[in-house]
């Protein structure tokens, strides 16, 4: 196994006994349903965070990471109308890191929020999320 950018071989990089234990994981086969969501999580997220960008980039100069904050928001609410079952851990994930102490989670950007919350959603919640955004002109 080599590393991507120096093109040198990881066992340069990481001790023998890691490289041991990492190396067969490289080569089990992942579920279908895995891949799935891993493909399904990259394609909608293109899709959803160019929508809100163009919808929200009159925003930018008054407000950093406008478009960011909205989809953040409108995913919790999204989660909470839906009752969806991992609404409870993204709700508290969102107010440990933003409004209880900010300056504890400091280190926690909007943009990792968002993929957070994002992947905490199935391929299915991620598509009738988009299509409720989309065809709706008042959010939820």
């Amino acid at each position: 196994m080599f590393s991507t950018l120096t093109n040198e071989p990881l066992t340069n990089y990481f001790p023998t006994d890691i490289i041991r234990y990492i190396t067969p994981f490289t080569y089990k086969e992942l579920s279908k349903d895995l891949l799935r969501d891993i493909q399904s999580f990259q394609i909608t997220k293109e899709k959803i965070i160019g929508f809100y960008y163009e919808k929200y980039s009159y925003l930018f100069e008054y407000e950093k990471n406008a478009d960011l904050n909205w989809v953040t928001s409108d995913i919790l609410l999204f989660a909470k109308k839906q009752r969806l079952t991992t609404y409870k851990s993204m709700n508290r994930l969102y107010i440990k890191s933003f409004l209880i102490n900010p300056k504890k989670y400091k280190r926690i950007t909007v943009n990792m929020l968002f993929n957070k919350l994002w992947s905490k959603l199935t391929p299915d919640e991620r598509n009738n999320f988009i299509f409720k955004i989309q065809n709706t002109k008042l959010l939820f």
